[in-house]
């Protein structure tokens, strides 16, 4: 009986032991083990007790609790790999799991995201939204008229597009006809704005070159490759000497691998993608680059101003950062912005020789909202 009663004590402290020991365990060792905030959250601060919450703070604490559990990133690293190589399929709202271990987005972390719905072709425009969008598209082409320069609108297509059979069977076949298409064709039709179709672009590379990755894996934008393809329609548009031919790239493995997608499933360090490479090679330019602390603006400068073309702007998403590399050795300056942060006096300030609005299929509905003058 005696030592029964002892077994149940050892019991009773393991499992208090159990409950205690993490957290000061996990600040005694926080300086060496990842504890970096993958999900760009704000850190929380313990919630105060008023008068005025003290019926929900309970429920307050908890949250906060759960969000600054011990070992969290470690936690959610074991359980995104049991998803993601036992299960092959993962709870996120955010991320699938598609053949071959790609990665799809499917989340809706702004607003107007739904990429499911680009993919199944439910949410075409409207005339009237399509009337919105070629209004606020040719004030901007009007206003570099203007300026004696020139505009041009830049459409890219969400992975799954490109990749459709890489996702789930359940997810059926891609729609016939998406409102990227849609959007094209009615502005090619109503309006005279240069549009770079960069849909039918890598849709037509890939079709061609299927031995060539365009996308990565574990993120959601293109790699070096898609970037590079996009940016050579881009210079076509503009009359520019082409670049190099692909194939004569000189590529390096890149030390900070892109993982977006990866990240959110907390399984970035198990998992590499061999396509995700830097691309070289193609630059006939030295240029300098800069980057704000915000991570929203960026600026590619010529230092001898020897490139042949003035200034570049875009107004863009991050799809933009990677053909702005091989658009920048074209020109003496170029500098892009991402829409939530352009504002019109920009215009002014920059005085570009050529603007252009980059938009992926996924935020095509930002351009309902787009004004050249706020």
């Amino acid at each position: 009986m005696k030592d029964k009663n002892i077994i149940k004590k050892l019991y009773i402290v393991l499992f208090v032991l159990v409950f205690i020991l993490p957290a000061p365990l996990y600040y005694a060792m926080k300086r060496y083990i990842d504890t970096h905030n993958y999900e760009n959250r704000i850190i929380p601060q313990f919630p105060a007790l008023t008068a005025e919450n003290y019926s929900s703070y309970p429920a307050s604490v908890e949250n906060y609790l759960k969000d600054m559990l011990p070992f969290k990133n470690q936690m959610a690293k074991i359980n995104g790999i049991i998803d993601y190589r036992v299960f092959k399929d993962t709870l996120s709202h955010d991320v699938v799991i598609g053949k071959g271990g790609w990665l799809f987005y499917t989340g809706k972390q702004d607003i107007v995201e739904d990429p499911i719905s680009d993919y199944t072709g439910i949410n075409l425009f409207t005339d009237d939204e399509l009337d919105t969008i070629a209004d606020n598209l040719k004030k901007a082409d009007e206003l570099m008229q203007q300026r004696g320069g020139r505009f041009m609108l830049v459409l890219s297509p969400s992975k799954m597009s490109i990749y459709p059979d890489m996702l789930p069977a359940r997810y059926g076949e891609s729609a016939e006809y998406k409102r990227i298409e849609q959007l094209y064709d009615y502005l090619s039709q109503n309006t005279d704005i240069c549009i770079v179709n960069a849909y039918e672009e890598l849709r037509e590379y890939r079709a061609s070159h299927p031995e060539q990755i365009i996308f990565l894996k574990y993120d959601t934008h293109e790699n070096y490759a898609g970037s590079y393809i996009s940016a050579q329609a881009i210079l076509k548009s503009l009359g520019y000497e082409s670049l190099p031919d692909i194939n004569t790239l000189t590529l390096k493995e890149n030390e900070e691998p892109e993982a977006d997608l990866a990240n959110i499933l907390g399984i970035k360090s198990s998992v590499n993608d061999p396509n995700n490479l830097i691309a070289g090679g193609y630059e006939k330019h030295e240029n300098e680059f800069w980057m704000n602390a915000t991570e929203t603006e960026l600026r590619y400068t010529n230092l001898n101003g020897d490139a042949g073309y003035g200034k570049l702007m875009m107004i863009s998403d991050s799809f933009g950062e990677g053909m702005l590399p091989f658009l920048a050795d074209y020109h003496n300056e170029s500098y892009m912005v991402y829409p939530r942060t352009f504002k019109g006096e920009m215009i002014d300030k920059e005085a570009p020789d050529v603007l252009i609005y980059q938009v992926t299929e996924r935020l095509l509905e930002n351009l309902l909202k787009f004004d050249i003058n706020k």
